[in-house]
């Protein structure tokens, strides 16, 4: 994979991929390395934020959420996963209040 490692479409669909096979040591390593030469990419944000909630480790899921969110705040995917994150991490009222805003906002 070193040869595609500059593409980006390319490595975020093999992270892709491997999270959909349970795969997320694997794209892990590998959103690892795209992120140190694309760190603010939020298609690679979004990927390493799902890593952490497919595993179930929904403390870092958030986080990883929260920083996609900080660098992009209307992204659809932050907003939802950050919610899905704070429900499992029983912060419903939280959750619902971070999707109360866009949700008024477009009806």
């Amino acid at each position: 994979m070193d040869r595609f490692a500059d593409n980006l479409r390319v490595v975020a669909g093999l992270a892709e991929s491997l999270i959909v096979l349970g795969r997320t040591e694997a794209a892990e390593a590998e959103l690892e390395t795209a992120l140190l030469q694309f760190p603010d990419r939020p298609r690679l944000l979004a990927l390493a934020a799902r890593c952490a909630a497919a595993r179930g480790a929904w403390v870092q899921a958030d986080q990883r959420w929260s920083g996609l969110l900080a660098r992009s705040p209307d992204q659809p995917d932050g907003l939802i996963g950050r919610a899905e994150a704070l429900f499992q991490l029983g912060q419903g009222e939280a959750a619902e209040a971070l999707l109360r805003e866009p949700a008024e906002r477009f009806p």
